[in-house]
């Protein structure tokens, strides 16, 4: 991938600066070389991850209860779709902003001066960091359901249970009168 990684960067620059007249600097001589490498792995990752992902299943697979795999497998699917719509609303929408956001600082005297490195470094973190938190929301969801679900499947155990003590008469209790 590492061919890709130019194209990948100008893509990423194009979207990022679009409106603004902005020319990205390099401060040293291996800088862009450097951040191609760091763009091709990036994308290698993206490329490989159903296949890693495949690996880790088959891997983890046996050991999983019947409830546990269909647990999974209801959340993998939306979770990468979350994924990918975190890291394109970085890109389409907050990294513009945090450009437009840098440039409201440039004065007469104070010149903004944006280098490539740091520009893609940011664009590429952010852009990992906001898919992770547009699957939380559906992750954190998902897990209250299962302990929901088992919690209620516990009390209503309970409370059926005559050893336990409890029984389905104590919730009614207070509502009779003494």
């Amino acid at each position: 991938m590492f061919l890709a990684a130019p194209d990948c960067i100008d893509l990423l620059i194009r979207i990022m600066t679009s409106g603004n007249n902005i020319s990205l600097n390099y401060f040293s001589p291996m800088e862009v070389f450097i951040l191609q490498i760091k763009t091709a792995v990036v994308l290698d990752i993206l490329i490989c991850s159903p296949y890693i992902a495949k690996n880790i299943w088959e891997f983890v697979l046996p050991a999983l209860h019947d409830n546990e795999r269909r647990f999974i497998r209801s959340i993998v699917l939306s979770s990468c779709i979350l994924f990918i719509f975190g890291a394109l609303f970085c890109v389409f929408f907050i990294l513009p902003l945090l450009i437009n956001f840098g440039l409201s600082f440039a004065t007469p005297n104070i010149r903004a001066v944006f280098g490539v490195s740091g520009i893609i470094s940011t664009a590429l973190w952010l852009s990992v960091v906001f898919g992770l938190m547009f699957q939380f929301l559906f992750l954190a969801l998902q897990l209250a359901g299962q302990i929901l679900s088992f919690n209620m499947g516990m009390s209503m155990a309970v409370m059926n249970d005559p050893s336990s003590g409890a029984s389905t008469t104590v919730p009614v209790s207070f509502l009779t009168a003494p």
